[in-house]
C-alpha cells in the first residue's frame, strides 16, 4: 500500500509532464528485475507512478490554452451547483455557478470542462441541472502564490476546475434533459425555502441537507472558522460518517431481528445497507469533491472488511487512500483529505484502546483528542487554528448530530409525500440554532485572542514535528529517524538583511518590505472593502508567515479599491504605529525617516488623499536598504512621470521598479525609465486581466530601459533579498523547479 501511494503522489513534483514516460520506462524495467528478485514494492510505485502519469497528461489537455484567454465564444453550459449571488460595489448583482461545458468552444481552446461562471446583471434563476446557452468571456483559473496561503492552482487540480467565464446568458432551459439527482435537489430546496423562513437557520439546513452553503453571509463562515467548526458546514467525511455509524447501527439490529438466535449474523448485509444510505445522501449533496472522498474512504474500508484482507483498519484506511488517489492523484493536494484521514486515523485508533471506556467516554476523549492533533495541520495549511475547538466540538457537534441532522434527513424523507410533516420537523430541528449562535458569538467576543490563534507553521517544523511523534508509533520508527536525519542536514540560511516582497494579489498592489525585524506595507491588494479581499486571501497570511504581530508604517498609495480594498482588513488584525496616505496622515514630498542608519525611505510625490483623479496623487515611496534602492510609483500617468524626472533626475535611480499602474499604456514612459534604470521592472497584475496590462507599448519600453522584467502574474510573489550590502538576489515563488501544475502559461 505505502508503494503504490508513494507511486501515486511523488510524480505530482514533476517539473514537466513530459518528463515522467522517460523516467517510468528504465524504472519500470528495474521494478521488474526487482520484482524477480522477490521485491514487490518498487513494481507497485511503479504502477502508481503510471496512473498518476496518465492522470496528469488529461490534466494538461484540459487546461484553457493561453490563446483562448479573454476569447469570446457562443457556448452552453449544464449548471452543476447552486448560484451564489452577491454585489458588487457599484450595486450589480452577480451570480456565480459551476458549470460543465456542453458545447461551443474550438478545438485549439483545448479541453475545458468544468468552469465557474460569473453572471453579471442578470437577476433570472439558474436552476441547477439547466442549460445555459449565451456568451462566454474565457479566462484561466485563479493561480495566485503567496507564502503563507494554498495556491489556488492546488485547490483548481484538486476539485477540477478547468477555467473561468464571464457569462451573458441568452436561454435557460430547465426542463431539457434535466439530470434526475438535479432536479431532485433543486426541488428539494424549493420546498425548503417554502417551508422554512429565510435566515441563517434555514442557510445552515440547506448546507448540512444538500451542501448548499450559499444561504449563509460571509459573518457566519468566518465565526464558524474561528470556532473550528468550518467542517459542520461542508457535508463532508464527519457527515457521511454519522450517517453510516447510524445505519450501521440500525444493519445490527435488524440482523438480531431476522436471526432467531440472537446473533449478529454476517457483517455483509450491514455493510451493503450502510453503504447503500451513505451513497444517497452523498447524492443528496451533489457528490461534491469531500462527499467523493468520504465515500470512497467508507468503500475502501468496507471492501476491505468484506473482502477479508486484514483484520487491522489501518489496512482498509490506506486501501481507502489508494483507491482515492487512482481516481484522482491531484487530491493529494488538498488539506482535506489528509485531515479527513488524520480524523479517520485518529477514531480507528482509539476504537481499539480499550482504557478509553464506553461510547459516551470514547467520543468525548475523540473529541478532544481531534481538536488538539488537527490544530498544528490547521497552522501549517491555513495560517491559523482554533483552540475554541476543544469547547465548541463538545458543545456544537451533539447539537448538529444528534438533533439537527437526524430531523433535517427525516423531513427529506417525508417531505415528497407530507411536506407540512417535513416543515414541521425542519423547523424543530432548527429550534436550538438561534441559541447556539448567540453562544459562538459570545465566545468569540470575549474570548476572541483564546478561540482563534493566528500562527504559521512552516515545512520544516512540520516535517521535524511529523519525525517526533511518529517515532512513538511502533512500525513507522523507521520512517521517524529518516525524517529526522533528512532534517539535520537541511540548510539553514540566515535571514536577509532586508526583503522587499511583491505579493501576488491579482489586479491590484501589495509590498511587503522587511528590515531590522520591522514592516513596511504598501497597498493592500483589491476585492470588496466590506466582503472579502486580497488582504485576506494573501496579504495577512504573508505577514503571519513572516512573523510580523504589528507594522512599523502602513502607506496605502491612494484611494482606488484595487490598492486599498483591504485597508479595513489589515487594521484589524495587525497595529500600525504610522499610517500614511488613504486613510491616515497625508503623504508630504521629501518627508524622510529611517530604521537605523543603512534603511532609509523618503516619499518623493503624492498625498494619497486625493477624491479624483487619484492616480496622479499616489504616494510614490523610495527605499534604500543596505545599498540597493527600491522605487514604488504607484499609478502615477506618464506626466507626473515627466515632472518626477525633471526635479529629481538622478535621484529616481533604482535597482528593483514596481512599474506604475500595473503596466498600463498611460504610464512608463521613455523619460522616466531613463532616469530609473532599473535591473528589475515588476509588474503586479492578474493574469489575463480585463484591463489588457500590461500593454504592449509598455512591455517594449521596459525591455529596453531594463535588464529583467518580472510578473505577479507568471513568476507568483516576487521577492527581493539583500543578502551582503549591495547584494541583491531575486526569488520569486515559481521557478524551473516548480510542479507542472504548478506553472502559468507565458501570454
Amino acid at each position: 500500500m505505502l508503494g503504490i501511494t508513494a507511486g501515486l503522489i511523488l510524480p505530482l513534483a514533476t517539473p514537466d509532464v513530459r518528463w515522467l514516460p522517460v523516467v517510468l520506462v528504465p524504472a519500470l524495467v528495474a521494478a521488474l528485475i526487482a520484482h524477480r528478485c522477490g521485491r514487490v514494492l518498487p513494481v507497485w510505485f511503479c504502477i502508481g507512478a503510471v496512473v498518476t502519469t496518465l492522470h496528469a497528461f488529461f490534466w494538461q489537455e484540459q487546461q484553457l490554452t493561453s490563446s483562448c484567454y479573454r476569447g469570446e465564444y457562443a457556448a452552453t453550459f449544464r449548471i452543476s451547483s447552486f448560484a451564489r449571488i452577491s454585489t458588487l460595489e457599484d450595486g450589480t448583482p452577480v451570480q456565480r455557478v459551476h458549470a460543465r461545458l456542453v458545447s461551443g468552444l474550438p478545438r485549439h481552446c483545448g479541453l475545458p470542462r468544468e468552469f465557474l461562471l460569473a453572471v453579471y446583471g442578470d437577476n433570472r434563476d439558474l436552476p441547477l441541472g439547466a442549460l445555459v446557452a449565451g456568451e462566454a468571456l474565457l479566462r484561466p483559473p485563479p493561480s495566485q502564490w503567496s507564502p503563507g496561503m494554498i495556491p489556488d492552482q492546488a485547490r483548481n487540480a484538486a476539485s477540477g476546475l478547468d477555467a473561468v467565464a464571464s457569462f451573458t446568458v441568452g436561454r435557460i432551459d430547465a426542463g431539457i434533459a434535466r439530470p434526475l439527482l438535479d432536479a431532485t435537489r433543486q426541488k428539494l430546496v424549493d420546498t425548503l425555502n417554502r417551508a422554512v423562513p429565510s435566515g441563517v437557520g434555514a442557510g445552515l439546513l440547506r448546507a448540512l441537507l444538500v451542501a448548499d452553503g450559499t444561504g449563509l453571509d460571509e459573518e457566519v463562515w468566518t465565526l464558524m472558522r474561528r470556532m473550528g467548526l468550518l467542517h459542520l458546514l461542508v457535508i463532508s467525511g464527519l457527515h457521511i460518517g454519522l450517517v453510516a455509524g447510524f445505519c450501521w447501527l440500525l444493519g445490527g439490529v435488524l440482523s438480531r431481528v431476522v436471526n432467531r438466535r440472537g446473533a449478529a449474523g454476517s457483517l455483509r448485509p450491514r455493510i451493503v445497507l450502510t453503504l447503500l444510505m451513505a451513497l444517497a445522501y452523498a447524492g443528496l449533496a451533489g457528490f461534491g469533491v469531500a462527499t467523493q472522498r468520504a465515500l470512497l474512504m467508507l468503500l475502501g474500508i468496507s471492501i476491505a472488511r468484506i473482502l477479508g484482507w486484514s483484520t487491522r483498519p489501518v489496512n482498509g484506511l490506506l486501501f481507502a487512500v489508494v483507491l482515492i488517489l487512482v481516481l484522482n492523484p491531484f487530491a493529494a493536494l488538498s488539506p482535506g483529505l489528509w485531515m479527513s484521514v488524520t480524523a479517520t486515523a485518529l477514531l480507528l485508533w482509539l476504537s481499539q484502546r480499550p482504557w478509553a471506556g464506553g461510547l459516551a467516554a470514547r467520543l468525548f476523549l475523540l473529541q478532544i483528542v481531534m481538536s488538539i492533533v488537527l490544530l498544528p495541520m490547521s497552522w501549517f495549511w491555513f495560517g491559523g487554528g482554533s483552540l475554541g475547538a476543544i469547547i465548541t466540538h463538545l458543545l456544537v457537534n451533539p447539537l448538529i448530530t444528534v438533533w439537527v441532522l437526524p430531523l433535517g434527513l427525516l423531513g427529506v424523507v417525508l417531505a415528497p409525500v407530507m411536506e407540512v410533516s417535513a416543515a414541521m420537523l425542519w423547523r424543530a430541528a432548527l429550534w436550538p440554532v438561534p441559541l447556539m449562535l448567540d453562544a459562538l458569538h459570545w465566545m468569540d467576543q470575549h474570548l476572541g485572542e483564546w478561540v482563534w490563534i493566528e500562527r504559521h507553521l512552516s515545512f520544516s517544523t512540520a516535517l521535524t514535528a511529523l519525525g517526533g511523534l511518529l517515532i512513538f508509533v511502533r512500525h513507522t520508527r523507521w520512517l521517524a529517524v529518516a525524517l529526522l536525519i533528512f532534517m539535520s542536514f537541511v540548510v539553514r540560511t540566515p535571514p536577509p538583511l532586508a526583503r522587499l516582497s511583491v505579493l501576488d494579489v491579482g489586479q491590484g498592489t501589495a509590498v511587503v518590505f522587511e528590515a531590522n525585524g520591522r514592516h513596511l506595507l504598501y497597498d493592500t491588494g483589491g476585492g470588496s472593502a466590506s466582503g472579502f479581499n486580497q488582504a485576506v486571501k494573501v496579504v495577512a497570511p504573508l505577514l503571519r508567515s513572516a512573523g510580523a504581530d504589528a507594522i512599523d508604517t502602513l502607506m496605502i498609495s491612494h484611494g482606488d479599491l484595487d490598492h486599498s480594498a483591504g485597508l479595513g482588513t489589515i487594521k484589524s488584525n495587525f497595529a500600525s504605529e504610522r499610517d500614511l496616505g488613504w486613510g491616515g496622515e497625508p503623504c508630504r514630498m521629501g518627508a524622510r525617516w529611517s530604521w537605523g542608519e543603512d534603511v532609509n525611505f523618503e516619499v518623493l510625490h503624492g498625498d494619497g488623499h486625493a477624491q479624483s483623479n487619484r492616480n496622479a496623487h499616489s504616494c510614490v515611496l523610495r527605499i534604500e536598504a543596505f545599498g540597493v534602492v527600491f522605487l514604488l510609483a504607484g499609478d502615477i500617468p506618464s506626466r507626473v512621470e515627466l515632472a518626477l524626472g525633471q526635479y529629481w533626475r538622478e535621484q529616481l535611480a533604482a535597482d528593483v521598479l514596481l512599474v506604475s499602474h500595473h503596466g498600463s499604456g498611460t504610464s512608463s514612459s521613455h523619460g522616466f525609465l531613463k532616469w530609473v534604470k532599473p535591473a528589475y521592472a515588476v509588474l503586479s497584475h492578474g493574469l489575463a486581466n480585463r484591463f489588457g496590462h500590461p500593454d504592449a507599448n509598455v512591455v517594449s519600453r521596459l525591455q529596453v530601459h531594463t535588464r529583467d522584467m518580472v510578473s505577479t502574474a507568471h513568476l507568483g510573489t516576487l521577492r527581493f533579498e539583500v543578502d551582503a550590502p549591495g547584494a541583491l538576489c531575486f526569488k520569486p515563488m515559481r521557478n524551473r523547479w516548480t510542479p507542472f501544475w504548478l506553472r502559468v502559461p507565458p501570454s
